[in-house]
């Protein structure tokens, strides 16, 4: 009778997963518990995303809508670089050593990062990626009719632009010259019916 019951305890033991579970597999079905309850990166939906014109500009004026108020973004993955170093001179075991020290600082700008327009004069729009007053410009150069980063020095699809009162190298992480980086805004349509009809009761002749 004894024997039976070990036999039946064992056996409803290794079916609830007590026997053969090492601290690492519990660790593992613990892991996997946290990757499914973890949220999901917030992803913008680009579908109704459209390229920011100088001809949607002008007609916002028309319509008195501030440049300022509207949700902008980058179509492109935009790398802002900047390169620091020194050198330095030491002397090992009677050997002079120059000591060179490089370092890169990267602000990286995902596709479809969400910007603002800080100021817009004229045919330049003050784009703001997060601090105000820390803004490149995008102009539609030559009365073009898109609006691309305004840099300088370029070379090879980049150029120089002053962030965070620095000079940055500005580069496209997904394309290959940054003047290809373009605007964009969404825009939906809103159908917004009149009704101008009457019912008509008629006319008598004599009442």
């Amino acid at each position: 009778m004894k024997k039976m019951t070990l036999v039946l305890m064992v056996g409803v033991s290794a079916s609830l997963g007590f026997f053969g579970c090492t601290p690492k597999m519990h660790e593992n079905l613990m892991a996997k518990d946290r990757v499914a309850t973890a949220p999901a990166p917030t992803v913008v939906n680009s579908s109704n995303l459209v390229p920011f014109s100088r001809l949607k500009m002008q007609q916002l004026q028309r319509n008195g809508i501030d440049p300022t108020q509207v949700q902008f973004y980058i179509d492109q993955k935009v790398i802002l670089r900047r390169m620091s170093g020194s050198d330095r001179e030491t002397v090992r075991k009677g050997e002079i050593v120059t000591e060179n020290t490089h370092s890169a600082n990267e602000v990286i700008l995902p596709e479809f990062t969400p910007v603002v327009c800080d100021k817009a004069m004229g045919d330049t729009l003050m784009i703001s990626f997060e601090a105000q007053n820390n803004d490149i410009p995008f102009v539609a150069l030559y009365g073009g009719n898109t609006f691309t980063v305004l840099g300088t020095n370029w070379i090879n699809g980049s150029a120089d632009v002053t962030y965070d009162n620095q000079t940055y190298r500005i580069i496209c992480g997904s394309c290959g010259n940054v003047a290809e980086v373009r605007l964009m805004v969404k825009e939906t349509s809103v159908d917004k019916p009149t009704n101008a009809g009457k019912t008509v009761v008629g006319r008598k002749l004599y009442k």
